[in-house]
């Protein structure tokens, strides 16, 4: 954990320090060099208080840190396997030192803080190679919000695979991709990977038969195969597309879909090559619906859209502890789930606490490879709707959210998120009350959780 700043320094000056091997940076993602000498006084400042809000979080196999400023101090957050955990606070101007030193590292300019940036850099810990991309926002009081994305780069999601699309619902993206015509789109809750998400079907296009461009920015993915397309300045998006034909596109890549304009110039396109395009909704439905207030004719929507992908990430079961168990038969056959499974798994459960005081306790081995949490490692789970007549008639008269997810739901096409979750279950990698906890309603009573052991 970072450092607490609540109590005076000066009580643990004569404390022996425990040894701690802090992250070590490594230079600018984009190569710029950091004139360390020129900015000495914020080197002394806020180097130490960086190395540790970066430490604490890769330590933790955090995948974000945020740290907000709030008044006279900066909140801490990490998110770790999805779940937000807090980090510690820090004064504003240690986290002003702070935020500038990433940003100096990170190949930011230091003297701008009425701006959103964008940089990034490399660093080591325990001899494991990081990419950290940073981003900062400006808040009241000339500070700066700070969010830094941590990605390991043996983690790397490279592939449909590695981003936990089953076998089957990567043969299903590559089969509708044979008409090569239409609009496929991908849509999320904010913060679950929806450009990824993205990414990963357009990479289910079989790259070796069909010529896929792409107008959108990648990030920080390698999207093999995908040949980035650049606009001219004299172009529109019409010529850009018209050129894009002329050297045989199959498929466009585009970027996320905000704009009237270019939604109606990508309708317009549909029928000579397929797109695919980010929206940012919540849910398929609600995306939908945005498609037709920008476009303003549901029924050209619908003869457009081919198929909708969405995901939602969810936690794996730490496989050093896990626990399995024989399902209740009654559960099972609620469930849907097969006859003759014979084991399901849990996060594993540490005997609970005597109630008498005089009862020796029941001893165990607390899990060193997932800190006792009982899961360790995310994936994702993804649903897709093929928009087939049923869906496209809907669509055309009367587009009513309620109904399209119902419908939805009762085509035999339609892989649901909650199916692919018990694909999940099935297999061991998580557990029903985690499927649970994901699918919970918001605002819905948590489940008590059993007293920890002191």
């Amino acid at each position: 954990m970072p450092r607490s700043y609540d109590d005076d320094d000066d009580d643990d000056d004569d404390e022996e320090e425990e040894e701690i091997e802090y992250v070590l940076f490594q230079g600018a993602l984009d190569g710029s060099e950091a004139d360390l000498k020129a900015n000495a006084k914020l080197v002394k400042l806020g180097l130490m208080e960086a190395k540790e809000l970066v430490t604490d979080a890769v330590s933790r196999r955090a995948s974000i840190s945020v740290l907000e400023p709030k008044g006279n101090v900066a909140v801490g957050k990490v998110v770790i396997d999805t779940i937000p955990h807090p980090a510690g606070k820090m004064p504003a101007k240690r986290a002003l030192a702070t935020t500038q030193m990433i940003k100096l590292l990170s190949g930011m300019d230091i003297n701008d803080r009425k701006s959103p940036q964008n940089g990034g850099m490399h660093a080591t810990y325990n001899d494991v190679k990081y990419k950290l991309y940073v981003k900062t926002e400006p808040v009241e009081g000339g500070l700066e919000k700070l969010t830094i994305q941590i990605v390991n780069d043996k983690e790397v999601i490279d592939s449909p695979a590695t981003a936990g699309m089953s076998d089957d619902f990567r043969r299903r993206l590559r089969e509708m991709s044979t008409d090569g015509n239409g609009l496929v789109i991908a849509c999320g809750p904010p913060g679950t990977g929806t450009t990824t998400t993205m990414q990963m079907t357009v990479l289910c296009v079989d790259l070796c038969t069909y010529t896929v461009y792409s107008l959108a920015d990648h990030g920080h993915a390698d999207l093999h195969n995908v040949n980035a397309f650049q606009i001219k300045e004299e172009h529109d998006l019409e010529t850009t597309f018209d050129r894009m034909l002329r050297m045989d596109a199959d498929f466009v890549y585009v970027p996320p879909i905000t704009d009237p304009t270019i939604l109606k110039s990508i309708l317009a396109y549909q029928d000579r090559a397929g797109f695919f395009a980010e929206v940012a909704a919540p849910d398929p439905a609600t995306a939908i619906a945005k498609l037709i207030e920008l476009a303003g004719d549901p029924a050209v929507v619908a003869n457009a859209l081919r198929a909708i992908v969405t995901q939602r990430p969810i936690r794996l079961l730490c496989e050093k502890c896990r626990q399995a168990y024989r399902p209740n038969p009654k559960v099972k056959k609620s469930l849907g789930l097969p006859e003759d499974l014979r084991t399901l798994y849990r996060k594993f459960e540490p005997p609970p606490p005597p109630e008498d005081e005089d009862e020796e306790e029941e001893e165990y081995d607390p899990c060193e490879h997932c800190n006792e949490v009982g899961f360790r490692g995310r994936t994702n789970m993804f649903e897709l709707i093929p928009i087939n007549d049923t869906l496209k008639q809907h669509i055309s008269s009367g587009f009513d959210p309620a109904v399209f997810r119902k419908l939805a739901r009762e085509q035999e096409t339609t892989h649901t998120l909650q199916s692919d979750g018990m694909r999940l279950v099935i297999s061991g990698r998580t557990a029903l009350e985690e499927l649970q906890r994901v699918f919970r309603p918001a605002g819905a009573a948590k489940k008590k959780q059993r007293p920890k052991r002191r």
